[in-house]
């Protein structure tokens, strides 16, 4: 990356038959992948907020609305049930710990 340019791409590695198939890629930052607890999606983060991606691809990632968090870091999860995501959000001070609904909002 001599140009200073940025791409992130994303892709889904088979250990069964060692193949490997892009889900998406842009030309920007973004990071630490989870799996939805279906299997059907992954969450993402860029520039401090969160994404879903279906792991099918061949969509734009869709903003999880995570409220007052606008400032979340590469740690993040959801929880056993998936009704939750745990989220590391830095927006008012040191990073803290908080749980937002899944499909995206304040606190519960």
């Amino acid at each position: 990356m001599t140009d200073g340019r940025v791409e992130s791409s994303l892709e889904i590695f088979s250990l069964a038959d060692r193949s490997r198939r892009v889900v998406y890629r842009a030309q920007r930052h973004f990071e630490a992948p989870n799996w939805s607890r279906d299997g059907q999606s992954l969450l993402i983060n860029s520039a401090g907020r969160l994404y879903t991606l279906p792991v099918t691809g061949g969509a734009e990632p869709r903003l999880v609305d995570c409220g007052f968090a606008v400032r979340c870091n590469n740690d993040h999860g959801y929880s056993p049930d998936g009704r939750q995501i745990a989220i590391s959000d830095e927006t008012h001070g040191p990073p803290r710990i908080y749980l937002v609904p899944t499909e995206g909002g304040d606190r519960p």
